[in-house]
């Protein structure tokens, strides 16, 4: 069941990325679709250094990118029009969400450092309801098995 909220993450992320307004761009990638997906693909590489203990270096290079996205988030979504365009997102989300997703992937950046996949985990379960959810989980709740 631990895959569960993995999945509705992911799912959640790419819905959002392909909600992002398209304009005369019908079918091509958004800047804020691609920074989900770099996200997406970051949080992966980390989920599967904790599953299989092996990939540290990959992991590390996996939060570098992470953190890196996280800073692009206020350029991406500022807050003065991200609430306009995406539904989901209020003001308060637009102007806090770029400092809590920085401050999330770097921690997970630090527990990555120490090598021990257990202090990973909890950090990524941290990143993703913290820095992550922010956005993507509240003020709605994950359906309940």
């Amino acid at each position: 069941m631990a895959l569960r909220p993995a999945f509705f993450m992911a799912a959640s992320l790419l819905m959002l990325a392909t909600c992002a307004p398209q304009g005369n761009r019908a079918g091509q990638t958004t800047p804020q679709g691609e920074s989900m997906q770099h996200m997406i693909v970051s949080i992966e590489t980390v989920r599967n250094y904790v599953r299989n203990t092996t990939g540290q270096r990959e992991a590390e290079a996996a939060t570098a990118d992470l953190v890196t996205w996280a800073g692009k988030l206020g350029e991406l979504f500022p807050p003065a029009t991200a609430s306009k365009l995406y539904v989901d997102v209020t003001p308060e989300m637009a102007r806090e969400a770029p400092g809590t997703m920085i401050a999330s992937a770097n921690a997970l950046r630090s527990a990555v450092a120490t090598g021990r996949p257990a202090i990973v985990a909890m950090q990524l379960e941290r990143t993703e309801k913290d820095g992550c959810g922010f956005c993507h989980r509240r003020p709605y709740r994950m359906p309940t098995p």
